[in-house]
């Protein structure tokens, strides 16, 4: 009975061991493929990541030549713009040398024909002496009430003086700045009339002079005036000559 007993309980014990190894075996199992999805998804998860970077990474090269693209279309419209900018300030420094060498050869060429005008209105009077002693002995007629009809040749030396002094003492110079000419010169006239009739005015272009500088040349020397105060300088330095030249 004893032996029956026994055979009963190592039976049982044995039905057990192998029922508790048979849950731990599949404890196991359940516990590796938990571990094996749980590795999938974090390989999935990777996976993802490393695409979503192959992505950023190919989007910001992208943007990137897009940038430079747009970089290099900008740096060559600056350039092509300076060459221009340089080109024209090139031709402008040209331009503008050969404009100040025609403006220094008009200038010249005005000084020239105001001088010869002067110099023909002088061979003019000379040439006309006859002329000129003709009037003077019907003036000094009615001045003196006595006719020169005996012998004019003897007024003749009186006119030559008197032409000679016109050259050395009637002729009055302004010179002025470039600026400043055509404003002078238009109130020529005006000028004019301040001084004797037989006074002879010529306007110079003196380049040499500042803007408002004027410089005035007489019988009795040189005065300096000054254009900015609208001419008044000038007519008193000339009104002053005039009293002087009366005097």
């Amino acid at each position: 009975m004893s032996n029956s007993v026994h055979k009963r309980v190592i039976q049982i014990k044995t039905a057990e061991f192998f029922a508790e190894k048979q849950l731990n075996t599949d404890a196991s199992a359940e516990e590796t493929l938990d571990g094996l999805m749980e590795k999938i998804a974090d390989a999935k998860a990777k996976l993802e990541e490393i695409k979503q970077e192959q992505y950023r990474i190919i989007e910001e090269g992208k943007a990137r030549i897009i940038e430079e693209k747009q970089q290099w279309q900008e740096e060559k419209i600056r350039l092509v713009e300076e060459a221009k900018k340089e080109g024209y300030q090139a031709g402008f420094q040209l331009g503008k040398e050969e404009s100040r060498k025609e403006y220094e050869r008009l200038l010249t060429q005005a000084n020239e024909i105001v001088e010869k005008a002067q110099a023909d209105y002088y061979r003019t009077v000379a040439k006309h002496e006859d002329t000129i002693l003709h009037l003077a002995t019907g003036i000094a007629e009615k001045i003196l009430k006595k006719k020169l009809s005996e012998d004019p040749a003897h007024f003749l030396p009186l006119v030559q003086s008197a032409l000679k002094e016109m050259r050395e003492q009637g002729v009055v110079k302004i010179y002025v700045h470039p600026s400043k000419y055509k404003a002078v010169l238009e109130n020529k006239e005006e000028l004019q009339e301040l001084l004797e009739h037989d006074a002879k005015l010529s306007i110079y272009i003196k380049e040499d002079l500042s803007e408002d500088g004027c410089l005035i040349e007489h019988p009795f020397g040189r005065l300096d005036a000054g254009v900015d105060t609208q001419l008044d300088q000038i007519r008193e330095m000339l009104e002053q000559l005039q009293q002087e030249n009366r005097e």
